[in-house]
């Protein structure tokens, strides 16, 4: 389960999905390995992909790291048995983990806790903070330069059209040059942000020269208004080329790519497709809270009277798609809810299997949410299911 969210993390591929479920593998480990010492790894564990999940923190190359080296852990434990639990924590990842849970900012009495236990008083900043600054040092982005891009040829317009004024007056002066000076300030600022370094700095140049025509009672020449009009020209050419920059063709291939994708996304077929799956997502969730229902009531099959229904609509949903391993694991869902939680005699082990079964579940959610615009889903995510299925006695018999 662990191992499924974390390939989902390191693709960057529906990251909230794929934290919560490494998150479910980290309560269910530290829940069966208690009180053992390797469970204050988890604990911190879990602290910190609830904080990822809550506060949208940064996920930042060496933090996917981080829970590879969980990963490792873990591994071990799988591979040394009981023993391996008994291991005092990594120190360098416990430090890691904790430094992290006390940048996310997360108010909680667990949080609290952890935090006094390691004498951490709040920190000054947070990761939102962080990620601010990571902005500022990397630059504007691509939408941003665009946005400001739009921005400097409205500037540039009104500034021309100024100068043009001057030109028509019989003075040839500005009426408020402080103003018009600061505006041109503010465009040398704005050329320097997107990347044009050169034209801004021969704005500046300009704009000393300009600064010069409060001294001049007459104001300023033709030659100097020209002047200027001809820097403005070449500034609004700059800005043009930027606004307009020409694709390579590998980016351009891309976007052919794109707009095929968008075009078969917008088919008849494949809207009902989504619809399909909304409602069959829908399905599974109402199963969910069923199952969180018979739990809470002491296993009252009243809860789960209808899931079986639900389970097989889902089922025949799958089946339209023709997503036939799906389908498969669904209908063996079905037959342990009917043969096993709708039985008048449930098992000793009642609680522990249907932990297991709400894995099952959790697995074919996250399934149908890694749908694409093309309705292509990710069947190794169906790997937990089938696990899940087997421990509970209802593997799929042969290949589908």
């Amino acid at each position: 389960m662990y191992q499924i969210g974390l390939l989902g993390l390191v693709r960057e591929k529906q990251v909230k999905n794929s934290l919560a479920l490494m998150r479910r593998a980290m309560i269910r480990i530290q829940r069966v390995s208690a009180p053992r010492p390797l469970t204050q790894l988890w604990w911190y564990s879990n602290l910190l992909l609830d904080a990822m999940i809550t506060e949208d923190m940064a996920l930042l190359e060496s933090r996917k790291l981080l829970f590879g080296r969980i990963d490792r852990v873990l591994r071990q434990v799988v591979s040394s048995g009981e023993s391996a639990l008994e291991a005092t924590p990594p120190r360098a990842l416990v430090k890691e983990l904790i430094y992290l849970i006390a940048l996310s900012g997360k108010k909680s009495d667990e949080m609290a806790r952890v935090l006094s236990t390691y004498g951490i008083n709040d920190f000054a900043y947070n990761d939102k903070d962080l990620g601010s600054e990571r902005d500022a040092l990397n630059g504007p982005s691509a939408h941003t330069v665009m946005s400001l891009a739009k921005v400097l040829q409205t500037e540039l317009t009104q500034t021309k059209k100024v100068l043009e004024a001057a030109a028509q007056s019989e003075s040839q002066r500005i009426d408020d040059l402080d103003e018009f000076i600061g505006n041109l300030h503010k465009i040398a600022e704005i050329l320097s942000i997107v990347g044009l370094v050169s034209p801004s700095n021969i704005l500046k140049d300009e704009i000393k020269r300009i600064q010069l025509w409060k001294l001049q009672e007459d104001g300023p020449s033709s030659a100097d208004l020209t002047d200027v009009a001809n820097t403005l020209l070449y500034l609004d050419s700059a800005v043009s080329a930027l606004e307009h920059a020409k694709l390579s063709d590998e980016k351009l291939a891309e976007a052919n790519r794109v707009a095929q994708q968008e075009i078969i996304a917008s088919s008849e077929l494949s809207e009902a497709g989504k619809i399909v799956i909304e409602e069959c997502e829908a399905g599974l969730s109402l199963t969910k809270r069923a199952l969180s229902s018979f739990a809470d009531s002491n296993y009252d099959t009243g809860h789960i009277r209808n899931i079986a229904k639900t389970l097989n609509t889902v089922r025949g949903g799958m089946i339209m798609l023709k997503k036939e391993k799906a389908a498969a694991l669904l209908a063996r869902c079905v037959d342990f809810v009917d043969s096993v939680l709708m039985d008048q005699d449930p098992p000793v082990a009642l609680k522990e299997m249907l932990e297991t079964f709400a894995d099952a579940i959790v697995s074919i959610e996250y399934y149908l949410d890694s749908a694409s615009n093309s309705l292509k889903m990710d069947e190794s995510v169906l790997k937990l299911a089938e696990e899940s299925l087997d421990a509970l006695g209802l593997a799929i018999e042969g290949e589908v």
